[in-house]
């Protein structure tokens, strides 16, 4: 067994000790050390070292967003000499949009083989894309980007982990879907199947080289 195989497993062993309290804490930690340039075996070590550290430190009748005053500077003692991540907006905005054009493809796909399509829109050699599945993507898309992008730029907030019964979120996708469904043929275009696959292909391989980069 690799030595990053050990270290994952021995983190997954840790983290059971932890209270759920404690868990969304340390939850928060691996959202801020992924703010680093770190490589697997960088952000697992890094995440033994805090998680053996929080447990020597642990006190029954306390938790760890009560124990740590400070959890960036807590975090920032263990990642000294690591340099953080950086992108510029155009970068941010690139990847969105080869994100958003790959999922819709994606989506477009799915519809075309399992749904029933009226026929009015068929053609051959072609798929068939509407408004509505563009909307759709673009709202879930989003729903899971905002979330990371709050999270980025205030780390360490306990409130995300208290139960809603609603959220503004949760609200604003259902809307969003609602009105993606209520719109769905309100525009339809016929889009050649193979730049279909072709999307597909290159974006998926796009995002898959990104995420090994970044």
């Amino acid at each position: 067994m690799s030595e990053l195989k050990i270290i994952k497993s021995d983190n997954k062993e840790l983290r059971k000790k932890l209270n759920k309290d404690d868990r969304n804490f340390m939850m928060e930690v691996g959202f801020y050390l992924d703010r680093y340039q770190l490589s697997s075996f960088e952000y697992s070590d890094i995440m033994n070292q805090i998680l053996r550290d929080v447990i020597s430190k642990s006190d029954k009748d306390k938790i760890l967003w009560d124990t740590i005053e400070n959890p960036t500077e807590y975090c920032d003692q263990f990642l000294i000499g690591k340099v953080k991540k950086s992108k510029s907006f155009k970068e941010e905005i690139i990847l969105m949009l080869i994100l958003f054009t790959t999922l819709t493809s994606l989506y477009v796909l799915m519809m075309n083989f399992t749904t029933s399509i009226p026929e009015v829109y068929v053609k051959e050699g072609t798929f068939v894309l509407t408004i509505g599945m563009s909307i759709k993507v673009l709202s879930i898309q989003l729903f899971s980007l905002v979330p990371i992008i709050i999270i980025r730029n205030k780390p360490f907030d306990q409130n995300r982990y208290k139960v809603r019964f609603l959220s503004v979120q949760a609200l604003s996708l259902f809307f969003a879907l609602l009105l993606g469904s209520i719109m769905e043929y309100s525009f339809v275009v016929n889009v050649d199947k193979y730049l279909i696959y072709g999307i597909v292909l290159i974006g998926m391989t796009i995002l898959s080289i990104k995420r090994k980069l970044i």
